[in-house]
């Protein structure tokens, strides 16, 4: 797989690599059904309904629509013949409203005023199929459609109230045109919002980001999909670009080859699992130092120019054996970051160390500087307990070798 770039405002792809891998156990996602329902369904709350007009004396005008509440909990089940989790309410509680509504009930006999309408028992529910959308500037975006709508409302649990007529047992009479025509047309509007709503809002939501993601100023994370998410039975899997950049100096395209990579592990219980390739890990601290570099001073007199004497020999005579050194650390560089099954974790470090040794009279000067040129460092993780599974995948790119330590000790100047 290769990638090119040209001189457009973004990079462009033969095909989008992959920075990142995720999966999410569906049990995890079951967690927050209720919510993700209650938020999503809200679209539909308030929704108008078109008049209704059956005559000159027969209408039913300024029709509303609203959810009252949910009585029981959401299912969240998976059609992944459309690649799509499904979510699912069968005891809400509706309301429907119209504030102009006329009845002939007899010649020269017309009741108005308006109507309100109990349904105690509606069920309700949607799916999200996952896709991939194309921004105005030719970015691959996440993407939803909308599958699998149901909307039922149960004709033999309603109740009419109609008020401003002078014929208040007229409900019993409306119910019957009620239960048929205005019921089928509350269920045909809900379920073509639904379609409609749904994925208008999501995708316009994700459009208008372009799928940028700024964690401070100037420093951006491109989470592009190279491809839709997918469901599994068991998961919900997603992939993402995951390249990190400076915004003032552009983004620019990563060179492969890039590393191929599982969405989970299933020899693993853990509910959220994490696949990284090293060459995203090597933009985050890159760009991480470019936008916020890592420099500072340590001052302690646990750093003394006895303990530095062991790496920069002579600094104990030429200062003092016991003289508190102050130092100032540069980070420069963090690339090449690597990780093995043994397992062990490095990177290719450059840092440059200054350090300041007292003088008699209080006042510090520099007495050397050392500049560690990448320089590997390796490490292994210690942990007892994995609650999310996160792998770092390494690719197969050619590593050079980590240098020496470079460095300049400088005597004291007379």
């Amino acid at each position: 797989m290769q990638t090119f770039r040209v001189d457009l405002e973004e990079p462009l792809f033969l095909e989008l690599p992959t920075g990142m891998r995720a999966s999410l156990d569906l049990n995890v996602l079951r967690q927050a059904a209720d919510v993700w329902f209650d938020s999503i369904i809200q679209l539909v709350n308030g929704l108008t309904i078109p008049n209704i007009e059956m005559d000159k004396k027969d209408y039913m005008r300024d029709n509303t629509f609203y959810i009252e509440q949910r009585l029981d909990g959401v299912t969240l089940t998976t059609d992944t013949a459309h690649n799509a989790v499904v979510l699912n309410c069968d005891k809400l509680t509706a309301k429907f409203r119209s504030n102009s509504f006329s009845y002939k009930i007899a010649p020269l006999m017309v009741a108005e005023g308006y109507v309100e309408v109990d349904m105690n028992t509606v069920d309700i529910g949607f799916g999200l199929g996952f896709t991939t959308q194309l921004a105005p500037d030719g970015r691959q975006l996440m993407a939803v459609t909308t599958v699998d709508v149901l909307v039922d409302i149960n004709r033999n649990d309603i109740k009419l109230h109609i008020g401003g007529g002078f014929w208040t047992d007229l409900a019993s009479i409306f119910t019957v045109f009620f239960k048929g025509t205005v019921v089928d047309l509350i269920r045909d509007s809900v379920t073509q919002a639904l379609v409609t709503m749904i994925p208008t809002v999501t995708n316009n939501a994700l459009l208008a980001n372009d799928a940028y993601f700024s964690l401070v100023p100037n420093w951006v994370w491109d989470w592009q999909s190279p491809n839709a998410a997918i469901v599994t039975d068991t998961r919900w899997e997603v992939a993402i670009f995951g390249e990190m950049f400076d915004s003032r100096l552009g983004e620019v395209a990563p060179t492969g080859p890039f590393p191929t990579m599982p969405y989970s592990d299933s020899t693993k219980t853990a509910g959220l699992q994490g696949f990284i390739a090293d060459w995203a890990v090597d933009d985050f601290f890159s760009t991480l130092i470019a936008i916020h570099p890592m420099n500072g001073w340590l001052n302690s007199t646990s750093l003394t120019t006895d303990l530095c004497n062991t790496f920069m020999p002579g600094i104990s005579g030429a200062y003092g054996s016991g003289t508190p050194v102050n130092m100032y650390m540069d980070l420069s560089a963090i690339d090449n970051f690597d990780v093995n099954s043994n397992p062990e974790m490095g990177a290719d470090f450059t840092v440059r160390l200054d350090f300041y040794p007292q003088l008699a009279n209080g006042d510090f000067e520099e007495a050397a500087s050392i500049t560690l040129v990448q320089t590997n460092f390796t490490f292994t993780p210690s942990l007892t307990t994995w609650i999310c599974l996160l792998r770092l995948e390494p690719s197969t790119s050619t590593r050079s070798p980590p240098t020496t330590a470079h460095g300049a000790l400088c005597t004291r100047q007379p």
